[in-house]
């Protein structure tokens, strides 16, 4: 998947600042982002769909598990906080808590 933009490899998501690509798969890609607001350290998650009638149902899916997941309470759930719209590429992301270390995937390999 491409995710390269007019400023590199890194998408544009307003309100935050996009620092590096921590992980990616077929279906998404994970970057580590500042929240410009806060200041705080977040995980983006950026989804492959790209044409708006896939973008608009990933969408309602998305919602439909934001408000399942926020009910969970565990350490081992990171659960998204918002779903918005990347600017360039125009995709739908997840913000999650960012936890610094390895992905699940080099965890595993171990």
């Amino acid at each position: 998947m491409d995710y390269g933009t007019t400023s590199g490899d890194l998408p544009e998501v307003p309100g935050y600042r996009v620092i590096s690509a921590v992980a990616h798969t077929r279906r998404s890609a994970v970057f580590k982002a500042r929240e410009l607001a806060t200041q705080e350290y977040v995980a983006l998650k950026i989804y492959a769909e790209d044409d708006p009638e896939s973008r608009d149902a990933l969408k309602t899916r998305l919602w439909s598990a934001l408000s399942r997941l926020q009910k969970l309470q565990s350490r081992n759930v990171v659960a998204p906080s918002q779903i918005l719209l990347a600017r360039e590429p125009k995709r739908v992301c997840s913000v999650m808590e960012f936890i610094e270390g390895d992905t699940l995937a080099v965890a595993l390999q171990r």
